[in-house]
């Protein structure tokens, strides 16, 4: 059995080089923590002919009587940003007195009701809740917090942060702190903390003395995009489907590097990322996703 140095060691350097390769983290013992954040190629961009009004009126239409035309949702929804989808929820109420988001539940069922709701919900509130979600009850999802706070700029984890205070009344560096524990915990937190500045230097202090000379061997050029490509993968991988990691991506990622992400995902699997969702989805949920995508 290995001793319990070379375990923790282990696990910590695997831990680093999933951050790494979103981030661009690069660790030196005399530099400290630095982190680049780099955009990419959206596949969902404001849509140019934008009516809120109209799309608000073809939702309500699409849900009125019996039956739901679900393609009129997707054609309305999976074409239009977060910003826009928000705008169409006001105006949703206040042309119609109800909740656009309950009006869909009420609506459509399943995974496709998962994922419609992904899309109603405003950004910073969705990042939000999934983080929770990582976090509550028994276990932690490590996985889904590296992939969640990594992957944000510094603007969009104060948004998140922010969200979270209001949803949860705590704040987020407090929950985060309070379900890791060691190495990981000081990763996070120095993640969550103003204090991570991006194309800027971390004082090393922030970090654990006895996990310095593992944060100075790592040195990963950044490939967020090839990383979101390998969690895609292992969400549809064998047998089953893990729709929620799945959702996650495709939803955060559709207004930021979504088109990477797809060139990479063509690059290492030698299959294009609409054809292993279409093969590992079904119905409505799948003509959602492909119309992210």
């Amino acid at each position: 059995m290995l001793p319990k140095y070379i375990i923790k060691a282990r696990k910590l350097m695997h831990i680093l080089s999933q951050i790494a390769s979103i981030t661009g983290i690069f660790w030196s013992f005399k530099k400290g923590l630095k982190i680049i954040m780099v955009r990419g190629t959206p596949t969902v961009v404001p849509f140019e002919s934008f009516n809120p009004t109209e799309d608000a009126e073809a939702l309500r239409n699409a849900m009125k009587g019996l039956g739901t035309d679900e393609d009129a949702i997707i054609d309305i929804l999976g074409r239009r940003t977060n910003r826009q989808r928000q705008q169409i929820a006001d105006e949703y109420k206040s042309c119609y007195g109800k909740d656009l988001i309950k009006k869909l539940k009420k609506e459509v069922r399943g995974d496709f009701e998962d994922a419609l709701v992904a899309l109603m919900t405003p950004s910073k509130n969705y990042m939000a809740t999934e983080v929770h979600e990582a976090i509550k009850g028994l276990g932690t999802d490590e996985d889904a917090l590296i992939e969640i706070l990594a992957g944000c700029s510094n603007e969009e984890m104060e948004e998140i942060a922010e969200a979270y205070q209001e949803l949860y009344d705590t704040s987020l560096e407090d929950a985060v702190a309070g379900d890791t524990s060691g190495d990981f915990k000081s990763l996070l937190v120095a993640l969550v903390q103003g204090s991570r500045k991006e194309g800027h230097f971390v004082d090393e202090d922030t970090a654990k003395a006895d996990a310095a000379t593992l944060y100075e061997a790592v040195a990963c050029s950044k490939n967020e995009q090839k990383y979101y490509a390998e969690r895609l993968y292992k969400s549809m991988e064998g047998f089953g489907t893990r729709e929620k990691p799945l959702i996650r991506i495709i939803v955060s990622r559709s207004e930021i590097d979504l088109g990477d992400v797809k060139q990479e995902f063509m690059k290492k699997y030698e299959k294009s990322l609409e054809e292993a969702v279409a093969n590992d989805t079904g119905r409505d949920f799948k003509k959602l996703l492909l119309a992210l995508l």
